[in-house]
C-alpha cells in the first residue's frame, strides 16, 4: 500500500500541471472532454528499481548466520558442565534413598539434600536460559545490522532505489498457528517476480565477508554428521567399496 501511494503521488506530480493549465485556459473544453480519454502518464521504463528481500531465507541459508548459531551455547559450556554435575549427584542420591530406610536420620538428611540441590539445578537453569535468550538476542540484533549494511551497499550498486522485505508463508502445522499467522500479518509483499529477489545475492555476500566463521560452520557440520553416523553404529566409508559376498575390497 505504501509503494502504491508513492506511485501514485508520482503519477500525479508528473501530470498535474499540464491538466491544470488546460484546466485555466479552457474549461468549456476541459468539461466537455470524457472521463475515459484522462490517461496517467507512466513512468519510464526502468526510472524506479524496486527489489524484495527474505530475511527469513537469509537466516536459514546463510554459512555465517548457521555459525553464530552454534558457537553461541559454547559460552556457556562451564554453566552446562555444572548443571550436568549438580545432575549426576542428585540422581546418585536419590538412587541412594532408595536404599535406605525411610525412618533413618541418614534418609532424612539424603531427602533434604536431593531437595537442596533441585533447588540449585532449578536456579541455574533459570540462569542459562536468561543468559542464553539475552545473547540470543543480541546476536539477532548484531545479524540483522549486517544484513542491513549489505543490502545498503548491494543496492547503492545496483541502483535499486527501494528494497522491501518479503516473508515466506509455510503450510501451518500443529502449535504453529499463532507464529504463521504473525508471518502473515507482518508480510510487506503479496507477489513479486523472481527477478527482484535478491536474497541469494545477499546470503554470498555475507558469506564472503566472515570466510572463517563460514568455515567454521562446515567444519562443525561434517563433526556432527560423523557423530550421528558413529552414534548409530554406521562407520566412515573408507572410500573402497567391498563386495558382500566374500568381504573383500573391489
Amino acid at each position: 500500500m505504501f509503494l502504491l501511494n508513492c506511485v501514485i503521488c508520482c503519477l500525479i506530480a508528473s501530470t498535474g500541471p499540464e491538466h491544470a493549465t488546460q484546466g485555466a485556459g479552457s474549461p468549456a473544453t476541459a468539461r466537455k472532454r470524457p472521463a475515459t480519454a484522462k490517461k496517467s502518464r507512466a513512468l519510464p521504463r526502468g526510472s524506479v528499481r524496486v527489489a524484495v528481500l527474505d530475511v527469513d531465507r537469509v537466516i536459514e541459508q546463510s554459512k555465517w548466520v548457521e555459525w553464530l548459531g552454534r558457537s553461541a551455547p559454547l559460552e556457556f559450556r562451564a554453566l552446562a558442565k555444572k548443571i550436568n554435575e549438580m545432575r549426576a549427584r542428585h540422581k546418585a542420591l536419590l538412587d541412594k534413598a532408595d536404599i535406605l530406610v525411610k525412618d533413618s536420620t541418614d534418609y532424612g538428611m539424603t531427602v533434604a539434600a536431593i531437595k537442596g540441590l533441585e533447588t540449585e539445578i532449578t536456579s541455574a537453569l533459570t540462569v542459562r536460559s536468561r543468559q542464553m535468550n539475552k545473547k540470543r538476542a543480541e546476536s539477532m540484533v548484531a545479524i540483522f545490522h549486517e544484513i542491513k549494511q549489505t543490502v545498503d551497499r548491494y543496492a547503492r550498486q545496483q541502483g535499486i532505489v527501494l528494497v522491501l522485505k518479503k516473508s515466506t508463508i509455510k503450510s501451518v502445522t500443529k502449535g504453529r498457528l499463532q507464529e504463521e499467522l504473525a508471518r502473515i500479518q507482518a508480510m510487506s509483499v503479496i507477489f513479486a517476480a523472481d527477478s527482484l529477489d535478491i536474497t541469494k545475492s545477499i546470503v554470498e555476500l555475507l558469506d564472503a565477508a566472515h570466510p572463517k566463521d563460514v568455515q567454521a560452520a562446515k567444519d562443525a557440520a561434517k563433526d556432527a554428521d560423523k557423530a550421528a553416523k558413529e552414534a548409530n553404529g554406521q562407520k566412515p566409508s573408507s572410500g573402497a567399496a567391498v563386495d558382500p559376498g566374500n568381504g573383500k575390497k573391489k
